[in-house]
């Protein structure tokens, strides 16, 4: 943030929850990937939250809760959220999509193709993003977890995206075979 010239007020709320250490292990990047894409996307700059009537600091918060089985996660920023619009445009331009799915494909569907390989909104590589890598690494890895994702946002006001987590990674499927006796 302070590269960016960005004031953040980071806020985080259930941090009495305990995780199982390898899953703690696993999620630890994703979630700095989506803290750096909030810090790089989605809080505006000072004179950009001025413009749009927003507090000059903008906010970042994770929490944490049981839920039912598992852990959720929650970052949200109250930042620019995402334009749906927008980010069927960068899908055609890295060809993602076809022309025919951009225009069948609803506001809320695009926001899932932020998570697709390769896809970045972005024509140039900052230190922070841009090379199209990062939210598919974080949903390929939370499929390996069978974990959840889901992204929720507004533009001009917020985006949220949630982790849904099993308590541990330590169970594992398997299948015994007993032959010859």
């Amino acid at each position: 943030s302070h590269e960016q010239g960005k004031i953040i007020e980071f806020k985080v709320t259930g941090a009495q929850i305990e995780m199982d250490r390898v899953l703690l292990d696993a999620v630890k990047p994703m979630i700095l990937h989506i803290l750096r894409n909030s810090v790089d996307h989605g809080i505006e700059t000072l004179e950009e939250r001025l413009v749009e009537g927003k507090p000059p600091k903008g906010t970042i918060e994770i929490s944490a809760r049981l839920d039912g089985s598992g852990v959720r996660l929650d970052i949200r920023d109250d930042g620019r959220g995402i334009d749906p619009q927008l980010v069927r445009e960068a899908a055609l331009r890295k060809r993602l999509i076809s022309p025919e799915e951009a225009a069948s494909m609803d506001d809320k569907s695009s926001l899932y193709l932020i998570l697709e390989e390769g896809f970045s909104t972005r024509d140039f590589i900052t230190d922070t993003s841009g090379r199209g890598i990062g939210m598919g690494v974080v949903k390929k890895n939370m499929e390996r977890m069978k974990g959840h994702l889901s992204v929720v946002s507004e533009v001009g006001r917020f985006t949220e995206i949630t982790l849904q987590l099993p308590l541990t990674l330590s169970i594992m499927e398997a299948l015994l075979i007993l032959c010859g006796g």
